[in-house]
């Protein structure tokens, strides 16, 4: 299936980015394969133009891989992640991704009692 990424992209930025697509564009692409390959970037942002930061690339990882990201104060952060073939998309699979993942941080995710 290959591998997925997750790129913040900040809205205060938009003219910037609109002004120099094209360098946006190459700087995303650089950054993300630098990522995949291990490479230190940082906390992931990436500038376009005269914007410093523009966005931020939070997540690469295999389509395998479920990850959950809290995403807020202009970051992204990965909160954990599980391999589950990718499946988040029933209320069961992202109640079985939120359960690993709870568990990898040492918790136990149990339902309210009655």
């Amino acid at each position: 299936m290959g591998f997925n990424s997750v790129v913040i992209v900040r809205n205060d930025a938009l003219d910037a980015i609109e002004k120099n697509a094209q360098e946006f564009a190459d700087n995303m692409v650089s950054t993300i394969n630098h990522f995949q390959r291990g490479k230190d970037i940082g906390n992931g942002d990436f500038g376009a133009g005269f914007h410093g930061n523009p966005a931020q690339v939070v997540w690469n990882q295999h389509a395998d891989y479920t990850g959950v990201i809290a995403v807020g104060g202009n970051h992204g952060t990965v909160i954990g992640s599980t391999f589950n073939g990718g499946r988040h998309h029933t209320p069961e699979e992202r109640l079985s991704v939120l359960r690993a993942v709870a568990d990898h941080l040492g918790f136990d995710l149990v339902p309210r009692k009655p």
